[in-house]
């Protein structure tokens, strides 16, 4: 087997499942939405921001008082701004 190839197998939806996905089509829908929204979230510097919380995360209970407020004033500014921009304002 070269570099690349796969095995692949084809399945073939049954009645059943056209159904259920006829079924929860608006569910199926909003799923969809929600992941096409993450993916353009991580696009726009969203993996970084991800990644700086998980450490925040960690290391929550050893800020001390200074860190901690300036943490809150980085989340309260950042909040407002993405609202403005949300709104169509210059933030």
């Amino acid at each position: 087997m070269e570099t690349g190839d796969r095995d692949r197998k084809t399945y073939q939806i049954t009645e059943r499942g056209i159904e259920y996905i006829n079924k929860n089509e608006k569910e199926l829908n909003d799923i969809k939405r929600k992941l096409l929204a993450y993916k353009a979230f991580l696009e726009l510097g969203g993996e970084e921001l991800k990644e700086a919380f998980k450490q925040l995360f960690k290391s929550i209970d050893n800020l001390n008082e200074a860190q901690r407020e300036e943490l809150e004033s980085t989340f309260r500014e950042c909040a407002r701004k993405i609202k403005l921009l949300l709104l169509g304002e210059r933030a």
